[in-house]
C-alpha cells in the first residue's frame, strides 16, 4: 500500500485527488496539507511514502518544500503537480528533489501511473512534456 500526502492550496482539488487515489486498491491518501510547511510537519509524523506536491502555493512554495522534504527524508517519493509545463519549471522541480512531474491536465490514469512509478523509485515525466 502506497501512503500518500496530498498537498495543494485548493480544497476542491485535494478532495478530487483523494477520491481518485483512494479508489485504487494499492493507494491510500493518509493526509492533506494546504502548504509546503504543513506537508513538512505532517510528514515528520511518519506514515507517508509519497508526497503529491503542488508547485505553486502560499508560503515557501512547492519547490522549496520539495527541497526540504528531500533533505529531511531522502527516500520519500515526491511527485510535483503543476499547471505549468515549461522546461525550466520541470528542471527546477527535479533539481529540488522531485522524482516526478505531472501536469494538472493529466488524465486520471496518468496521475495514477505517475504515483505508482514514483512510489516504485522511478522517475516520471508527464508524456506531454
Amino acid at each position: 500500500m502506497v501512503r500518500i500526502l496530498v498537498t495543494d492550496d485548493h480544497s476542491l482539488l485535494r478532495s478530487g485527488l483523494r477520491l481518485l487515489l483512494d479508489r485504487e486498491d494499492d493507494l491510500q491518501v493518509v493526509g492533506e496539507a494546504t502548504t509546503a510547511e504543513e506537508a513538512l510537519e505532517r510528514n515528520r509524523q511518519g506514515g507517508v511514502d509519497l508526497v503529491l506536491l503542488d508547485i505553486e502555493m502560499p508560503g515557501m512554495g512547492g519547490l522549496a518544500g520539495a527541497e526540504r522534504l528531500r533533505t529531511e527524508h531522502p527516500d520519500l517519493g515526491i511527485l510535483v503537480l503543476s499547471m505549468h509545463g515549461e522546461a525550466d519549471d520541470v528542471r527546477r522541480a527535479f533539481a529540488a528533489g522531485a522524482s516526478g512531474y505531472v501536469l494538472k491536465t493529466a488524465a486520471d490514469e496518468q496521475l495514477v501511473q505517475a504515483v505508482r512509478a514514483v512510489a516504485a523509485g522511478e522517475r516520471y515525466l508527464h508524456p506531454a512534456l
